[in-house]
């Protein structure tokens, strides 16, 4: 188990709006999710009244690097943490 590096907390929509024919069916729209090149999985935390469980490591996804479009490329992803942040100099 790696570390967390976000949480999409669904609380203020209400879990009761995710149950469809009895069936738990979630469906959320990332915006954006700039991570450093690696290999990344998803996770989901389910807590309720009646139920609490974690599930590890539903799915992998591998996050390549990008192409630098400096003269200096960027230093190894195991330096530059989890997120590539977007910058510009003020």
């Amino acid at each position: 188990m790696g570390a967390r590096v976000a949480v999409v907390d669904l609380r203020a929509a209400g879990l009761s709006n995710f149950f469809l024919d009895g069936t738990l069916t979630i469906r959320v729209s990332i915006k954006a999710l700039p991570l450093v090149e690696g290999l990344y999985s998803w996770g989901l935390w389910i807590n309720t009244d009646e139920f609490g469980r974690m599930f590890h490591g539903i799915t992998q996804f591998a996050v390549l690097p990008q192409r630098s479009e400096h003269e200096v490329g960027p230093f190894s992803a195991a330096h530059r943490g989890f997120v590539e942040l977007e910058w510009k100099r003020a």
